[in-house]
């Protein structure tokens, strides 16, 4: 039983191992072109026009500072 659970926490591990160095992430990169954090990125920019154009968006600036200030406080 013991050898059992060495040998799946080996597989187990040996899946974390990475082929190359992790790319580091400066602000104003951008993900390779055609990869799947590309597309996750221009869903999440497309969201972000979508909802600043919405009509349904609160536009008091009273109450935006109010939100900003309690968010960015956590």
């Amino acid at each position: 039983m013991r050898a059992f659970v060495v040998a799946t926490l080996c597989a187990v591990l040996a899946g974390c191992a990475t082929s190359q160095p992790m790319r580091t992430s400066e602000p104003g990169s951008r993900p390779v072109a055609g990869t799947d954090e590309d597309e996750l990125w221009y869903s999440m920019e497309k969201a972000e026009e979508d909802l600043a154009r919405s009509p349904m968006r609160v536009r008091d600036p009273a109450l935006n500072a109010y939100v900003k200030d309690v968010a960015c406080r956590a």
